[in-house]
């Protein structure tokens, strides 16, 4: 590794792509994660999208599977569990990394010595909360990615930093989605090195932003209606 700091991740305990791409990229980057906190699949109450935007019946391995192969030591619990917050305890890990979780409570925040980074598919803090490339969409706003220290509050905390993705004229909504996530992993890998290094300077912190749930349906319909002007305007040669 690059760093003798040490590294705990979060992800979840099914096939997950972020969760893969994210173990994987970190491995192959110099930055094996010490520890993994799997947490189990939860029923959500979540409503079936108009439009959907990610892609179906990807290839994926079992997390289990694929830290066993890398040697990673891991463990399966929810994340802001007691069981969770004593391996955090024990650990002394320097940084986390969220690959997929839930809300993180402020008692397992306070376990990282330089805090936990999250790479959220949006511009921060225009673009806070679900749905982030139909919101952007909607209200006519660039796409792209924010890496940030998470505090106690939903998207907020320090920034690290912001890119945008390009936009095309002939980009379909599928486009949009593999280039963020594309982008979230080349992030990951730049944040985590910058933290662990110490160049990572900034004292910005996220200023509120509207949060925006899960997208209705009469707001999916539009977004679909205006897509084409949308692209356009963002499109560049």
């Amino acid at each position: 590794m690059e760093s003798k700091e040490k590294v705990c991740v979060f992800g979840y305990n099914f096939k997950h792509w972020k969760t893969q791409a994210g173990i994987l990229n970190l491995t192959l980057s110099g930055f094996k994660p010490d520890h993994v906190i799997l947490q189990d699949w939860k029923q959500l109450n979540i409503p079936k999208p108009l439009v959907r935007i990610t892609p179906n019946n990807l290839y994926l391995i079992e997390p289990t599977k694929l830290l066993q192969s890398l040697g990673i030591p891991y463990t399966i619990s929810d994340h802001n569990s007691p069981d969770s917050i004593a391996t955090l305890a024990e650990g002394g890990f320097s940084l986390g990394v969220i690959l997929g979780a839930r809300i993180l409570s402020g008692e397992v925040i306070e376990q990282f010595e330089k805090g936990i980074l999250n790479l959220h598919p949006g511009l921060l803090p225009e673009n806070r909360g679900l749905d982030t490339i139909k919101w952007a969409i909607l209200k006519n706003q660039q796409q792209g990615v924010t890496a940030h220290l998470i505090d106690d509050k939903i998207d907020r905390g320090l920034l690290v930093s912001k890119e945008e993705i390009k936009i095309y004229n002939d980009d379909t909504l599928l486009d949009l989605y593999i280039r963020i996530v594309n982008l979230e992993q080349e992030m990951l890998v730049k944040a985590v090195r910058s933290i662990l290094t110490g160049k990572f300077v900034s004292k910005s912190f996220l200023p509120k932003g509207e949060y925006n749930s899960f997208m209705g349906p009469e707001d999916e319909q539009v977004v679909v209606e205006m897509f084409s002007h949308y692209k356009n305007c963002f499109f560049k040669e």
